[in-house]
Order: structure tokens, then C-alpha cells, then sequence
């Protein structure tokens, strides 16, 4: 046995000690601060041929545990059992090692684990295991292990660890910290159920008034307007019509309230500052676009007066995950716009911001995904767009639900965001907290 093994861990601890000005901060006069590889280490996992991978239990086989196991069981994976395999029981803590998840820290899970994952060795009866997991999260370990000079593809060995310095208080002091931390990460965590509550909530509320607006209920229409004077060729037969509306309003194909309906125009994004300005699929984030990051195109003046962009234009995507998603165009400036979009310009019966808004209602995306061998998708063509059924009040009534809608639409988008900033916030509050608790800040 070597000598090193003969020390007890009551030596090792006080061999690993940190001088006190070579501490990365102070810490109450009975926590010490020691050298990771002083007194823990890490083993790391094996990894067997993916031929021996199975999707099901079998005997002589075990449960091959990987980081992507810990988001889900969707991917269970399993391999026979060997001597020499590393194995880890569900109170075990595991290091990432590679990739994108290095540094993640992880336990709950038994089998045995890949190469990806490094299970961390701790003497027991000095050091707390919740102590250790919440420790090892923190920026004590985080910080350093960052700032290791390998790529995060290569990952890390247990020599790169030797130089980080970890704090450690007595062992009592070690569970009231853990204690304290997991009270307050449940209360945290409660406080994040319910803005998601807020979250589901608002989409739901969005969803709610967009149907409520196209069916005449939001309190704006005026039974005594006269209808627009649709064409009766025009107008949807009541059979077909989706639903009743107010007397008068009027069931249309919207292709008969289209000036223009028109695929865009096919050419090669230029990062030179000649030309319009060419807008793409991806351009439009959230409804929105930031036109100072449109790229320019080259187009001679006859195509340029074709598939200019104007004030009230709508611009809907054909293709890819976006399709059938929509924006209207506002305050532009010289542009055209893509062969991936299809342009619709309203006639005098139409309102642009009416009909945008219908574009992102319950209603229009029913009749737009398209059923095709058992699956829903979106289909967007120019004769889909075209023959989509629309609702259409008397042009001030329409003026009243887009002016409305808007009005109600913000409110929920002023809600969500605040939402969001508040979760940015609480996982801040996470970072003080850990932060806190790992200098004796506590109050523990």
C-alpha cells in the first residue's frame, strides 16, 4: 500500500489546505479551503461498441447512462454487462466532460455510464452530498473549469482540476447550507411554475381574442353599417361558410380582396450596400424586422418597379419551419422581397392591419395546415392563400377590430414580457444565491 493510501483523511485535509492569501475569497474563520484533487477525484465512464447497443431490458444487460438521459427517457440505451464497466448508483454525482453540457452537473440516475461523464469519488464522512452537488454548480468550480485551457470538445482530465480551489465548512454547517439552498430553490421554483402559468396563459388569452375578434364579439361592430358591396359570385355559400357572423358582414374567398397576389423575386443576397434592400424568410423574427441587417440585391429598374415593396404590402412565407407565418409592411425603405414570400395587396374592401391580424388567427391557421398522409403541416401556395375563406365586416368595422386587437394584443405582449424579465431575474437570484451560500453568506 502506499504511503499516500495510508493517510488518513484527517491528514490529506490538512495537506490539501489553501493559504489564506492564495484564497479565492474569504470565507468565515472555521471554513478552510482545500485543492479538488487533494481530496476528491473523478472516474470516468467506458464507452463499448454502439454495435452492442439495444433499446430494450434484457438479462446479462444494463442500463447505459448518458448526459442526454438526464433531460428524458426518450433514448434508453443498453449494453451487457461486463466487469469492466464503471458503474454509478442514483446518489452519485457526474461532471460532464465534453461538448456543449461541460461542467453540467448530474445525479439521479444508475447503470453504467459513457465516457462523456466523469462520476466524482468524495470521502463520505467529511463531505455532505448535497453540499458537494450545489458546490460543484457554483462559480468555485464553474468559474475555474471554464478558464481550462482545452478546447470543450477535448474535454477535461483529473490533472486539469488539481488547481481549483473549493471551500468547506464543518460538516453540520455543510447540511444546513444544502438545506437552506433547497428551501429556497423550492420556493424559487415555484415562483417559475407560475410565470409559465402567465406564459401558457397569455398565448391562450391571444388565442381567445384573436377567435373572438373574426366572429364579431369584441364590441365594435355597428349593426346599422351597410356591408361592403361584394360581388354575390364572391361570396362563400352558407354551407361552406366556417361559422355564423353579424348580418353585415360577408363570407369571401380572399383572393377577391387581393389587388396583387405575387411570389417574389429570385436572387442572390449581396452584403455590398448597392441596390434595395432584398428581404428574406428569415428577416422576419417575432413579426418583426430590423431592416439595418437586410442584405441589399442587384435588380435592374423594370423588376424593381414589379416586386418594390410598399406601405400596407403583406408579405406571407411559402416554405421551411416559418411557412405560413406573416408580416405587414410598415415604414420600409427601398426593398423587395424574396421568392420564398408570397406579397398580398388588399383592394379598397380589405384593411391591411385587419386582415394581418386575421393571418395570425385560430381560423386561418386551421384552413391553412394542410393534411398530408396523416400529418398536419402548413402548406402556402398562391392558390391555398387565395382561396382561404375570410370574414369580411364593412371596412370601418374593420378599421375598429384592428385598432382593437392591436390595442389588446400589446397589453398581453407588455404581460409576457414582463414575465420574461422576471424568469431572467429569478435565475439570477439562483446564481446570488449559490453564490451566497459558498462564502457563508447565508445566514447558516
Amino acid at each position: 500500500m502506499s504511503k499516500t493510501k495510508q493517510k488518513s483523511i484527517d491528514e490529506l485535509l490538512k495537506e490539501a489546505l489553501v493559504p489564506k492569501d492564495e484564497q479565492p475569497y474569504q470565507v468565515p474563520e472555521n471554513w478552510t479551503y482545500f485543492y479538488f484533487t487533494s481530496i476528491l477525484d473523478i472516474q470516468g465512464g467506458t464507452q463499448p461498441p454502439k454495435s452492442q447497443f439495444i433499446n430494450e431490458p434484457k438479462e446479462g444487460y444494463i442500463r447505459l447512462v448518458q448526459i442526454r438521459d438526464f433531460a428524458s427517457d426518450d433514448y434508453l440505451t443498453y449494453i451487457p454487462y461486463t466487469n469492466k464497466l464503471r458503474l454509478i448508483e442514483e446518489e452519485d454525482i457526474l461532471i460532464a466532460r465534453y461538448g456543449a453540457s461541460i461542467g453540467r452537473i448530474l445525479t439521479g440516475l444508475s447503470g453504467a455510464y459513457n465516457v462523456a461523464l466523469a462520476k466524482v469519488v468524495y470521502p463520505k464522512e467529511h463531505i455532505y452530498r448535497k453540499y458537494l452537488y450545489w458546490l460543484l454548480q457554483t462559480e468555485h468550480f464553474q468559474g475555474p473549469l471554464k478558464m481550462i485551457s482545452r478546447s470543450a470538445q477535448a474535454g477535461f482530465n483529473k490533472n486539469d482540476l488539481s488547481n481549483i480551489k473549493l471551500p468547506l465548512p464543518p460538516y453540520n454547517e455543510q447540511k444546513r447550507i444544502a438545506e437552506k439552498v433547497e428551501r429556497l430553490f423550492a420556493k424559487i421554483d415555484e415562483a417559475k411554475r407560475l410565470i409559465e402559468e402567465v406564459k401558457e396563459s397569455v398565448e391562450l388569452r391571444r388565442a381567445a381574442i384573436l377567435d373572438r375578434a373574426f366572429r364579431g364579439e369584441l364590441g365594435t361592430n355597428d349593426p346599422f353599417e351597410p356591408p361592403n358591396q361584394i360581388n354575390e359570385k364572391e361570396i362563400v355559400p352558407p354551407n361552406e361558410q366556417p361559422y355564423k357572423v353579424p348580418g353585415n358582414w360577408v363570407w369571401v374567398k380572399l383572393k377577391s380582396c387581393l389587388k396583387n397576389l405575387q411570389y417574389g423575386y429570385t436572387a442572390s443576397s449581396s452584403a455590398s450596400e448597392e441596390g434595395p434592400k432584398y428581404l428574406r424568410i428569415t428577416d422576419i423574427q417575432n413579426s418583426r424586422v430590423d431592416w439595418e441587417k437586410v442584405p441589399h440585391c442587384k435588380i435592374d429598374e423594370e423588376q424593381l418597379e414589379k416586386y418594390r415593396l410598399n406601405k400596407g404590402d403583406i408579405v406571407i412565407a411559402r416554405t421551411g419551419a416559418t411557412t405560413g407565418k406573416s408580416f405587414l409592411i410598415d415604414d420600409v425603405p427601398c426593398a423587395v422581397f424574396a421568392s420564398y414570400l408570397i406579397r398580398l395587396t388588399t383592394n379598397d374592401y380589405l384593411d391591411a392591419r385587419y386582415l394581418w391580424n386575421y393571418l395570425k388567427s385560430p381560423m386561418y391557421w386551421k384552413q391553412i395546415t394542410v393534411v398530408q398522409k396523416g400529418i398536419a403541416q402548413p402548406g402556402a401556395n398562391a392558390q391555398i392563400i387565395g382561396g382561404l375563406s375570410l370574414p369580411l365586416p364593412p371596412v370601418r368595422e374593420q378599421q375598429r377590430i384592428a385598432e382593437k386587437v392591436d390595442f389588446l394584443l400589446n397589453k398581453l405582449d407588455s404581460e409576457k414580457q414582463l414575465a420574461l424579465e422576471i424568469e431572467q431575474k429569478i435565475d439570477l437570484i439562483k446564481q446570488s444565491i449559490l453564490s451566497k451560500a459558498f462564502r457563508g453568506e447565508l445566514g447558516t
